[in-house]
């Protein structure tokens, strides 16, 4: 989608006349026969799909797609699935050639775009990728902040995990690693992708990189999950484009310090890799990431109002940056993983800004909550369904039975303010009235903020305000308190560490804890639950001191914890 000074703009939900026939195709194969088609195009509704009541064949359709209602959204979530289809088939196609040619040569997908980017709005499915890729070699993710940090200003420490977890959550079960990283400082070629996002069109994208610098993104990478990284690149480009930038070496080709730090973080890495493998994550919260919500979005988008499209990434955003700031381990869970089983994985599941909330996943979350889990909900949550219609949220329905809520309507702090206590609210709120669920807070006029509905072994939460999107930048730390504490309620993480963010993965002989520092050098504390044996710098080959872990500034550090 981007390359050197030139962005391809993405059609999005718009179809070149010449694949029409190829979509109708697709139409034929998915619904089976054209009132089933128009069942799920509204044509019954009282807004726009009844365009399609003088359809008659399949032929109606192919002559008369071009002026369908662009307001009427299953359609354009369909043109986006089906563009989507016709990728994953080709990767599939490129992956079977090259297995037959050689087995034993690796491939890779994913691409040196942003994970932040509204793909799905553009016909992507990058989870759709990520685990055709378990057969063909590995997912990754291009990494150089300068290119791929713009929708969150350049912001470089938050943003590096979660663009990383992103990766390695989608690509569940498959080896994903970062093949190309900065390496070294950016200052001019990066914002390539400016043109979508305008609001830094302003802003110079630039970085210093030490050695603290280099820490702070590897140790991320190794939290994330990754399996390994590779590094763009050794030495600079001598003219032009990216002359003197990226690179590990300065621009006379001398190594610097930064080059050093990466050399020993890869020596420890590579002696430690059987373990790293084996590492896992023990997310407290999973935060939803689901395609159908991320395409209901991108239609509602169409037709101008391009901003939404960024609204579910953003949301996903506010939460880990929320979960990250407080030490709570999380990770990203898709509606096809809890299709799988994979729910139960996570103590609470966090649904940041799910106005499509597709009636499968809501049958899926209601078993989860009444197995034991913690299922929250915060606003815009559960507005349409997967067809572009209204959910049913009265008394009665699935949503009120899983919730104990019903929710009349949204508000919108405009002309009207609200707060949750002290607390000033931005965007949306909810109008409900708890029917089995318990008032948790109040808003400053005395309606319900935050219902809990106890169901079965579990709960679920509405939480009625925009928190995550209201986290999206730094620096709210109201809402952040709210969010953390609505979505893990009673639970607490089992390590803490005041004053660094601390990132933990799992393996069987040892534990491994990544503290990252920004900011000042400073002196602080890993506090954990769990005994070990033995604290140890794998990377300098010392014991460590869990009650004093000095760390640099800007820098991070890794502590190796025996069992």
């Amino acid at each position: 989608n981007a390359v050197p000074g030139v962005v391809k703009s993405p059609e999005g939900t718009k179809l070149a006349p010449e694949s029409i026939p190829f979509f109708v195709e697709w139409l034929r194969k998915n619904y089976l026969d054209l009132e089933s088609l128009k069942r799920a195009w509204n044509v019954a509704s009282s807004s726009f799909g009844g365009y399609s009541q003088a359809w008659n064949t399949w032929e109606d359709v192919k002559e008369r797609l071009e002026t369908y209602p662009p307001r009427e959204f299953r359609h354009l979530r369909d043109i986006l699935r089906f563009k989507a289809d016709v990728a994953l088939a080709r990767l599939r196609k490129k992956i079977d050639d090259n297995l037959a040619a050689d087995p034993n040569e690796p491939m890779r997908a994913g691409g040196e775009i942003s994970i932040f980017l509204p793909h799905t709005g553009w016909g992507i499915d990058m989870e759709g990728y990520a685990q055709l890729m378990a057969d063909g070699g590995a997912f990754y993710p291009s990494m150089h902040p300068g290119w791929h940090l713009e929708e969150v200003e350049f912001e470089l420490v938050r943003p590096t995990y979660m663009q990383a977890s992103m990766c390695v959550d989608w690509a569940k079960g498959v080896w994903s690693a970062p093949f190309e990283s900065s390496g070294g400082p950016q200052w001019w070629s990066g914002g390539g992708k400016v043109p979508f996002v305008p609001e830094v069109r302003e802003l110079q994208p630039g970085f210093t990189f030490t050695a603290g610098t280099m820490k702070q993104l590897i140790c991320t990478y190794l939290a994330a999950g990754f399996k390994g990284f590779g590094l763009w690149c050794w030495n600079p480009r001598d003219a032009g484009w990216e002359a003197g930038e990226y690179a590990l070496c300065d621009r006379n080709n001398q190594v610097t310090p930064r080059a050093e730090a990466v050399g020993r973080l890869g020596r420890a890495m590579t002696r430690l890799r059987r373990e790293l493998w084996q590492a896992h994550k023990e997310p407290l919260v999973g935060v939803l990431q689901d395609w159908e919500n991320d395409a209901m979005w991108a239609a509602l988008a169409t037709p101008g109002r391009d901003r939404y499209r960024m609204e579910p990434i953003k949301a996903r955003i506010g939460a880990a940056r929320a979960l990250i700031n407080a030490n709570v381990p999380w990770e990203h869970v898709t509606f096809r993983q809890i299709e799988k089983g994979l729910a139960a994985r996570y103590p609470a599941i966090y649904l940041p800004a799910v106005m499509c909330l597709q009636s499968r996943l809501m049958e899926l979350l209601s078993d989860y909550v009444k197995g034991g889990g913690r299922l929250v909900l915060d606003m815009p949550g559960a507005y349409l369904d997967e067809f572009g219609r209204l959910i049913d949220t009265s008394r009665g329905s699935t949503f009120e039975r899983l919730f104990g809520v019903v929710l009349h309507e949204y508000g919108y702090v405009n002309n009207i303010r609200r707060k949750i206590g002290a607390m000033d609210l931005e965007g949306f709120t909810a109008v409900m009235t708890p029917t089995t669920a318990k008032v948790v807070k109040k808003y400053d006029d005395g309606g319900a903020a935050v219902a809990e509905n106890r169901l079965g072994k579990g709960t679920a939460v509405v939480l009625g305000a925009a928190a995550s999107l209201h986290c999206f930048r730094p620096g709210n730390a109201e809402a952040e308190e709210l969010l953390v504490a609505t979505a893990v309620g009673k639970m607490k993480p089992e390590f803490a560490c005041r004053g660094a963010i601390v990132y933990r993965l799992v393996a069987p002989k040892a534990d491994h804890y990544f503290l990252i520092n920004e900011g000042r050098a400073r002196t602080v504390r890993l506090q954990t639950s769990r005994k070990y044996r033995r604290f140890e710098d794998p990377v300098a080959g010392k014991p460590v001191k869990p009650s004093a872990i000095a760390l640099e500034a800007d820098s991070a550090a890794w502590v190796r914890c025996v069992k």
